[in-house]
């Protein structure tokens, strides 16, 4: 029985149709890769939107404050500590009766939580080397209640009019997005094509391209109102 054996020219052609064929698959399998991220990102973005309507729920159809100081010495909590109960319930990082707590800069926002993007690299943003935050809160979307510095005091959720069109929670190298913080977005625009996931204040997500993100600080984006 005749036997066949490839020659040094028909190999070589082999491996170059295979490297051909990988070059032209591997872009396709990158970015299928980057779409299921963003899924992901955006599903997470849904989740806390889901809290925050549970929190307000709880506190008369308020959303919670960026951050609060209750216990003078020790640092404010932050809005993701604030609903972190409504997503993970009472677990072993609470501290000082507040769950989520201990260690919030850091510990729970981590790999594995809602509030980490599967498109970030984990690292904390430059500005904020002990915050490791995948989202930022937009905290004028909705005017404060208790007359006290705006970033500090509950969100009027039920006041608006066009919660369709407020951003409230976004990608950010840093816990809070808002037109003053722009570059913590455009750190955090991790997404295909530079873009940026948007959960607004009526709980739908969306994406949006950096270059596209309103620079008035008076567009409805980012509030609706005069306060």
């Amino acid at each position: 029985m005749k036997k066949w054996f490839f020659t040094l020219v028909e190999l070589l052609i082999v491996i170059s149709i295979i490297a051909i064929l990988a070059a032209m698959l591997l872009p396709a399998l990158k970015k299928a890769r980057q779409k299921g991220q963003e899924i992901i990102c955006r599903s997470n973005e849904k989740q806390i939107g889901t809290a925050f309507e549970m929190y307000g729920g709880d506190n008369n159809g308020c959303a919670p404050p960026y951050s609060a100081a209750v216990y003078a010495g020790y640092d404010d909590i932050l809005w993701s500590t604030w609903i972190w109960p409504y997503i993970y319930g009472e677990k072993e990082n609470a501290s000082l009766g507040v769950p989520g707590y201990k260690n919030q800069y850091k510990n729970h926002l981590r790999r594995g939580t809602v509030f980490y993007c599967p498109s970030w690299d984990g690292k904390p943003d430059t500005d904020h080397t002990n915050w490791y935050c995948s989202y930022g809160y937009n905290f004028c979307f909705a005017p404060g209640l208790s007359g006290v510095h705006f970033t500090k005091s509950p969100k009027n959720w039920k006041a608006l009019v066009k919660p369709s069109m407020i951003s409230m929670v976004m990608d950010s190298s840093a816990s809070q997005a808002y037109y003053g913080e722009t570059i913590y977005i455009q750190r955090g625009a991790r997404h295909i094509g530079n873009s940026v996931n948007v959960l607004y204040a009526d709980l739908h997500a969306g994406t949006k391209k950096y270059v596209d993100i309103p620079t008035n600080n008076k567009d409805v984006f980012w509030r609706e109102g005069d306060y």
